[in-house]
């Protein structure tokens, strides 16, 4: 490791933070390493138009799982008629 400021720096390389090891020295990053991102605070109207997307996505999640269930529920309400028609049909002719 070589020294490079007496600050401590912190990157965030493919999504870890890279910070200083001791102190005086730092993480040393290779040529091929890129930031993907900087972190930066949110606004308050970010952050409610944030929270108002990500409660559309749970609600549209809830919506879709609801469905799936309703249409089980009579799939399987169905199949239950279905046997009990087949069964009734395999009955033997009494006589």
């Amino acid at each position: 490791m070589e020294k490079i400021a007496e600050k401590p720096v912190i990157f965030l390389i493919s999504g870890k933070l890279i910070g200083p090891l001791k102190r005086g020295y730092h993480a040393k990053l290779s040529t091929c390493m890129r930031i993907d991102e900087v972190i930066r605070a949110k606004t308050p109207d970010e952050q409610r138009i944030a929270a108002l997307k990500a409660n559309r996505d749970r609600a549209s999640l809830a919506l879709k799982a609801e469905r799936n269930r309703q249409r089980m529920t009579r799939a399987q309400r169905q199949l239950g008629k279905a046997q009990q028609a087949k069964q009734s049909f395999a009955k033997p002719i009494p006589g």
